[in-house]
């Protein structure tokens, strides 16, 4: 499995929530993160240190997509 560099939590909450990842690919310092988790959440995603490197939304159906800013 993969180790992913960053954790993905529900806006405004510390426990981190379950995604299943489709996609993860890494261009220089950018990933491009594509996957599922629950319907209708704001995706807050943290590096190691807990800092945000980025947030999104899932659909209706759960799907998201995100470009990450690794290494800041």
């Amino acid at each position: 499995s993969v180790i992913l560099p960053f954790t993905v939590h529900e806006k405004d909450k510390k426990e981190q929530l379950p995604i299943t990842l489709h996609s993860y690919m890494k261009v220089d310092q950018l990933a491009v993160v594509k996957g599922t988790a629950v319907a209708n959440k704001e995706l807050v995603f943290k590096n190691k240190d807990g800092k945000t490197i980025g947030q999104t939304k899932t659909d209706a159906k759960g799907t998201f997509s995100i470009e990450l800013i690794e290494g800041t």
